[in-house]
């Protein structure tokens, strides 16, 4: 369905639409007896509850409306009874159960939040909720993150759930607290490089996508001109030269080893 795709397979599209929309149960929801890739949000007990936001965001990521064939946005979206709406329904239905638990309910708040037709008094609510979440500043280098207590959450479910909660921020357009967020995230996937699942880097990578965005939103980027003076205590040296051309470019440079 992106419309970075260099030619659609329409026959392809419809078989995975009908095969998808077939897994739709009469009360909106989606449920899928075979194996699911993503364990912490299909094994535990909001397993349809979870496949239904992904689902939801799926098909309706980055107004996907707007460039899917129009054969899919009327099966996706025509009327109050389509495919979308009665899914949105169902979790909207399932939030009080869902609230107290992160994952699935951060989850619930992307598939809400990047979905043009949210309710203006939803979209509200979801970010009353979000900034309501304190976040813990790093001394070091002012960077933030969600902290919790909870003995079962892995640093694979933290890394987690700051991605998608970054990715809440982004689709808020709060520049700064999303900058913060993804500068410990960048900090825990240096010493940490692997990625759990898949879904795990699409979060994560949503989110510095979606901040690389509103930088250049924030910013006048053709006055950029910056110079980097790198040096090694073997004698090598190297300058990096960043400008609106570049910006987006990544620059290596590898010294002789060994280095300090």
């Amino acid at each position: 369905v992106s419309p970075m795709m260099p030619f659609r397979d329409n026959v392809t599209l419809n078989r995975t639409l009908t095969w998808i929309l077939a897994r739709q149960q009469p009360d909106g929801s989606f449920e899928h007896d075979g194996p699911c890739f993503h364990y912490r949000f299909c094994d535990g007990e909001f397993r349809r509850e979870s496949l239904t936001a992904l689902v939801l965001y799926s098909l309706t990521r980055d107004n996907s409306s707007d460039y899917m064939p129009e054969f899919m946005r009327r099966r996706l979206f025509d009327g109050e009874n389509s495919p979308v709406m009665r899914a949105h329904r169902y979790l909207v239905s399932r939030v009080a159960d869902i609230k107290p638990h992160y994952l699935p309910i951060t989850l619930f708040e992307i598939a809400f939040v990047q979905n043009r037709y949210i309710p203006s008094d939803l979209r509200q609510k979801i970010y009353d909720a979000l900034v309501a979440r304190k976040l813990t500043v790093v001394p070091e280098d002012n960077s933030k993150y969600l902290k919790f207590a909870d003995d079962k959450m892995t640093r694979d479910d933290q890394l987690l759930l700051n991605s998608m909660t970054a990715l809440l921020y982004t689709y808020y357009n709060n520049y700064r607290t999303a900058f913060d967020m993804t500068r410990w995230i960048a900090n825990q996937l240096t010493l940490h490089p692997h990625y759990d699942t898949v879904l795990d880097g699409i979060f994560c990578s949503d989110a510095l996508i979606r901040l690389g965005k509103l930088f250049h939103k924030q910013f006048d980027m053709s006055k950029v001109d910056i110079t980097i003076d790198v040096a090694a205590d073997n004698g090598e040296k190297k300058q990096f030269k960043i400008d609106s051309k570049n910006f987006d470019v990544t620059q290596m440079f590898h010294f002789t080893v060994p280095v300090r």
